[in-house]
Parts: structure tokens; C-alpha cells; sequence
């Protein structure tokens, strides 16, 4: 799995987008989940583009199964910097104001905090979430 994986996440890179997951089924086939790079929407346009140009550059010695990673994925630390303007779900290592997440809109991140938007009750507010409290960040669906 690993040769393959080897010549597929460049061109993953290339298209904008990340293999967030990777699961060899049988010898004849690897599952890829993918997502885009700037968190938008991965749709099935984008997802049978990267699966032709996989097939390609492995030349289809492998069967793929190319699919959307998800709406609300896992974001790995190395790519908090790109989760300005997205809305996500943190749960803390250790609470603050009494509570074990925060679900809401990022309006700015350094490299030691996020701050985030959030509705309670009728009230939005905000919050500066310190990146070593985090216990696992991902992207939410606003309902």
C-alpha cells in the first residue's frame, strides 16, 4: 500500500486535495477517502477526477474505490491554519466555563489559540481556545 500511496498523495496535492485515509481491502483493491486542502466541499465531480487520475498514475495495476472523506471529518493540528471562516466542533482536554465543547464559525487562529464564534441560546459570543486544550477538532455541519 505504501508504493502506491507513495505516487497518489502527490497528485492528490496537485489537485488540492488531501488522502485522508487509506485501507487496503484485498491485494486488488485500495479504498481512498479524500477531502479538499481548503476544507470546501469535495463533490462527485471532484471525486471521479481524482480517482481517473489515480488509476493513471498507478496504471491501474490496482482497483481504487475513491470516496468523499466526509462532511464531518477529523482536521488534523497541521492543518488548523486553514479553518478560518469554517465551522467546527472542539472538544477540550479540560473544560472551560463548565463545558467539553464548543461548536462554531472561526474567526481567527495563531499559532497558539483558535477564537470561535458560537450561539448560546439566543446570544452569539466568543471564545480563545488555547491549541494545547484541544482534544479533537472537526468540521461541523450548521444546522
Amino acid at each position: 500500500m505504501e508504493k502506491y500511496l507513495n505516487v497518489l498523495m502527490p497528485i492528490a496535492t496537485e489537485l488540492g486535495l488531501e488522502i485522508v485515509e487509506a485501507n487496503l481491502v484485498s491485494r486488488d483493491l485500495l479504498e481512498l477517502s479524500i477531502s479538499r486542502l481548503d476544507f470546501g466541499t469535495t463533490d462527485l465531480d471532484t471525486v471521479r477526477l481524482a480517482a481517473e487520475k489515480f488509476g493513471e498514475a498507478v496504471n491501474f495495476d490496482i482497483g481504487l474505490d475513491v470516496g468523499s472523506a466526509g462532511a464531518e471529518r477529523l482536521v488534523r493540528p497541521e492543518h488548523y491554519h486553514s479553518l478560518l471562516d469554517q465551522y467546527i466542533l472542539i472538544k477540550f482536554k479540560n473544560p472551560i466555563k463548565n463545558a467539553d465543547y464548543v461548536e462554531g464559525l472561526v474567526l481567527e487562529l495563531s499559532d497558539s489559540a483558535i477564537r470561535i464564534s458560537y450561539r448560546q441560546m439566543h446570544a452569539t459570543k466568543e471564545i480563545e481556545i488555547d491549541l494545547e486544550n484541544i482534544d479533537y477538532l472537526r468540521l461541523a455541519v450548521k444546522v
